[in-house]
């Protein structure tokens, strides 16, 4: 998976440039990604600490671009909550990851936010 590009449009443009395939592809990429983050996390995080093994087992795995997009989108799920940093909220930001909406209006984004406490 660390050699799968990360795909930053969402399904609606992947549907209109028959490209859904390339998207699907990178969406299980992605909900993997988050998996390992947090799975990283849970192995890692010992006397309030996370030690730098968790970036190693995550970043081995998938590379950096999915695993930056991935924490991207988690902040910028999580815009209301002020435990973020200022610096990481305008990085995250400065990322290019667009609404992806259902057929409900809800944004697909939210369901590769890791769920971790913002700290970590």
């Amino acid at each position: 998976m660390k050699n799968l590009p990360v795909y930053k449009h969402p399904a609606a443009y992947a549907r209109e440039h028959d490209e859904l395939a390339v998207y699907r592809a990178s969406n299980q990429a992605n909900a993997a990604c988050k998996e390992a983050i947090e799975a990283a996390i849970r192995d890692h995080y010992r006397d309030n600490r996370l030690d730098a093994a968790a970036v190693d087992q995550v970043v081995q795995q998938f590379g950096y671009d999915r695993a930056f997009y991935i924490l991207a989108i988690t902040v910028c799920q999580a815009d209301w909550d002020r435990r973020y940093s200022p610096d990481n909220m305008a990085w995250a930001n400065a990322m290019s990851i667009p609404a992806n909406p259902d057929a409900w209006g809800t944004d697909r984004n939210c369901y590769l936010a890791v769920n971790s406490h913002p700290g970590l």
